[in-house]
Order: C-alpha cells, then structure tokens, then sequence
C-alpha cells in the first residue's frame, strides 16, 4: 500500500511538469509569431516597392518583382487590373493569383494553378495545360526532359485532336507500344510488330527521320552494330500506278557500288548513268570470227546483246554530259559551254564540256579562249575561226587585250555611234608617248582639219592625234 506523502509528492511533480511544457509552447508560438509577422512585414514592404513600380517595363527592372497583366472579358472589360507584385518565393505562397503561379523564376521552379491551389511541376505529364507549361518543366530538367505531343484520335465526326506533355524516352523500351513517344525518343527508334524497336541498318528504316538518323546516331548507343550512311528514295507513282516503293538504302563509296540510277546520283564522287564512252564508241563490242567455209570451226552468235548501263567514273572533260559532272572532273580542266540557238530557237550547237588547253592556239572555241586567258594570265583573243596570242596592237579586238599587251603600249579607240549605228567599229593603235610629249589641253586637235580651241592647241604643236580620247604631239617620232 502507497504511502499518502509518496502520492502527493507524485502529484506536485507531475503538475510542475504540465507547466513547464505550457511555458516552452506559448515561447515556441511567440517566436513562430514573431518571425511570422516579420516575414509578412518584410513581404509588405515589398509588395509596396513592387506597387510604385509603373508598368511592365519598370517592374521588370526588378529582379524580385513580377508584372501580372490585366485579364479582360470578351467584351473588353477589365477583370483582373494589371499589377507588379513581389515575387513569390514558393508555388504554394503564390495561391493568390493564377498570373503569379505562373510568373517566371517563382522559387526556380515550374509552378501550375489548378483549384485554386499553385503547385510544383514535378512530372512531365502535370505540365499538359499548354505547350509553354511543357517546354518550361523541359528547360527546368523535369524527368530529364520532356515532349509535346499531338495526336488524333477517334474516326469521322468524332475524330479530334489530342495534346499532352510526356517524358522524352532515352531508349526505345522506354516508349513500349506508344507511337508518338517511339517517334521522340533520344535514340533512332520505329515502331515494329506494335512495339518500340531500334533501327540499327538502312534496311530497317521505313521512314525518312528514320532513314536519316542511321548515319548520325552516335556508335555507343548501338550497341553490336556499326553506323553506316543512308539515302532515302521516295515513292514514284506515274499514272496513279507505284513505279518505286520508299524505300532506304546504303550509300555507296564509289560508282561500281551503285546498281541504280538513284544510287549513283549519290555518290560521293563525279558518277554517271549510262553506257560508258569507251562501249559507247564500239571499241569493247563482240567481234564476230573471220569468215571461214567450214562451219564446224566456230558458231556464228545469232544476236549481240547490246551494252547495259552502269555507273561509271567521269574524269575527263569529254565524258561529261552535264554542267555538274563537268565541274566536277578533278584530272583536267574543263569548261561547260552552254547550247547556242538561231533566231528561231532551234540548236545550232550542243552543249558541250570543253577542255581548257595551255596555250591559246590551242583553244577551239572562243569559251575556252576566253577561259585560257583567265586562268593562264595569257592574253588571247578569238580573231576570225582560232584563238591567237595578241602581241601587238592591231590584232587587239577588246579593249581588254588591248591594255594587256606586254610589248608595246597600245591605246583603246572607242568605237563611234551616230544615231545608234556603229559608223567606225574601235581600234587598238599604238600609244605614242616619248620622253618629251605633251598633252594638248582642251578640246583642240592640233591639225588643220579642226580650228576649234586653237587659242589652247598651238598650230606650232604639230603631229597631234586622236589616240583613245587623249591628244599628244611629236607621235611620229615615238621609237
């Protein structure tokens, strides 16, 4: 039996005990209130630098203010007015208005309103609100990335579309069966027997994205298979009848690799379709035996079958058919010249790829005398049916030419027009200029045949001509 001293003494201690736990929650409450209240201040005086704050453009001089802009009805009246606010420091404390939940750099986060209550965006699929909302929570790293997906669903009236944000898959197996997330995963992916598969090769590629991935996919995300370089042909329909699937194949390296016509456009080196000059001139064709009166010593093939066409390497400037295979030929130097036509349009000359010579003699066409000149530094001109050196003036038919020939110092006439006829085609003379000549001034010439401007051209100036719009005297006398 318990003494009465032991139970007053329980009694005493457990009502000392039930004070001392009163007094540390009512300091606990002041404190919280206290910082509760100095938080709330703090925030006042901010909301009251944020509100001084006019318009957009002031508000978002500061960094810890945000700009809320005015929500109107569809008949323009103002229901939410526009205001500049302190930036909420979570998504929780921006509850209060739908526009600040969705203010940028609220707590670093992605923040969505819904219900009345802001909250953070943590999964890709709670950012499905709107396209901004997703690519907002993707910018943030939610889930390592996120998508926005568009699909339609349901048939004829009832067929709509469907937007939703979802987690970009690293791997095919992540996207499972779903098409639209197979089409956005990080890795070359496509969608076979209603799964999500790896396209390793060209062959397994039934798509252009597909198709164009294989050659650029990085070589450790597939593991067991080597990256090769594809080309995609699409589908040729003539006459409402397919002549040519899609289809991806290979690229090949070098022109023997194509089989196709489509093939060999690829390729990286200068390739054409077709039958090969050397077939095409008849010098590999099949020979038929010399004659014989015994028959039993050969058979007489009944039918030659004809060259087929193949892809064939183009390296000089006579095989070149077109303006491109002619630029790309590497061994020679070639020129395209285009087809000349007559008044009538009919082709007088076919277009052709010239061989650019050395030598200006050695130039055919007046193209490829005018290209000798260019990339040679030779000065040749196409006088009559061949291309010459110009070495003096008389044999100058521009004014370029002129100018560059290297002997003598020749001087370009102007040819003279009189009511748009030419009267006197131009010339290259000689330009006579001594030691001691002298330029006329003004529009004198100093001869007999025109007095005008005699008071500034002597008559005691004699031998002056009109050489390339400049007067000098003494040109007889020039070396």
């Amino acid at each position: 039996m318990t003494s009465p001293r032991v139970v007053v003494l329980g009694q005493l201690l457990f009502l000392v005990t039930q004070a001392l736990l009163q007094h540390a929650s009512a300091a606990a409450a002041v404190k919280a209130s206290m910082g509760a209240g100095r938080r709330s201040l703090l925030r006042a005086s901010k909301n009251e630098a944020c509100q001084a704050l006019k318009g957009a453009v002031a508000c978002g001089t500061d960094t810890g203010c945000t700009y809320m802009a005015a929500v109107k009805d569809s008949r323009g009246r103002v229901r939410k007015p526009h205001a500049c606010v302190a930036l909420p420091a979570t998504c929780v404390a921006a509850s209060f208005d739908s526009r600040a939940c969705y203010a940028d750099n609220v707590a670093g986060t992605v923040c969505r309103y819904d219900g009345g209550i802001c909250t953070e965006v943590r999964f890709c699929h709670r950012a499905s609100l709107s396209r901004n909302l997703c690519e907002r929570a993707s910018a943030s790293g939610v889930e390592g990335g996120c998508s926005w997906l568009t699909t339609m669903i349901g048939r004829g009236r009832n067929r709509r579309r469907v937007s939703r944000c979802a987690a970009t898959p690293v791997t095919c197996s992540e996207a499972g069966t779903d098409a639209a997330l197979c089409r956005i995963a990080d890795m070359n992916c496509a969608m076979r027997d209603g799964a999500c598969a790896m396209v390793a090769t060209c062959a397994d590629a039934d798509s252009l994205q597909a198709c164009s991935k294989v050659g650029v996919i990085k070589a450790n995300q597939i593991a067991g298979h080597q990256s090769t370089e594809c080309v995609w042909f699409t589908r040729r329909v003539v006459r409402g009848v397919v002549v040519q699937k899609a289809r991806c194949e290979v690229t090949p390296q070098t022109c023997e690799e194509a089989s196709s016509r489509g093939l060999c456009g690829v390729v990286a080196e200068n390739c054409d379709w077709g039958i090969p000059p050397l077939l095409d001139s008849g010098e590999d064709l099949p020979t038929l035996p010399p004659s014989s009166d015994d028959e039993s010593e050969y058979e007489v093939p009944l039918s030659v079958a004809p060259p087929e066409d193949t892809c064939y390497l183009v390296d000089t400037c006579v095989g070149a058919t077109t303006r491109a295979l002619c630029d790309g030929v590497v061994s020679e130097s070639c020129l395209w010249v285009a087809a000349k036509k007559n008044s009538r349009g009919r082709v007088i000359q076919a277009a052709q790829c010239a061989n650019v010579p050395s030598t200006c003699e050695a130039a055919t066409l007046p193209e490829s005398c005018d290209a000798v000149a260019s990339q040679s530094g030779l000065n040749c001109a196409w006088a009559g049916e061949s291309c010459v050196n110009v070495e003096t003036c008389e044999i100058a038919t521009s004014a370029s030419t002129c100018q560059k020939v290297a002997k003598v110092s020749c001087s370009w006439k102007l040819p003279v027009r009189r009511s748009g006829a030419v009267v006197r085609e131009g010339s290259c003379a000689a330009q006579c200029k001594p030691s001691t000549y002298k330029r006329c001034v003004g529009n004198g010439v100093c001869n007999d045949k025109n007095r005008q401007g005699t008071n500034k051209c002597a008559n005691a100036l004699t031998g002056c001509s009109d050489l390339g719009g400049y007067k000098w005297r003494h040109c007889d006398d020039a070396a």
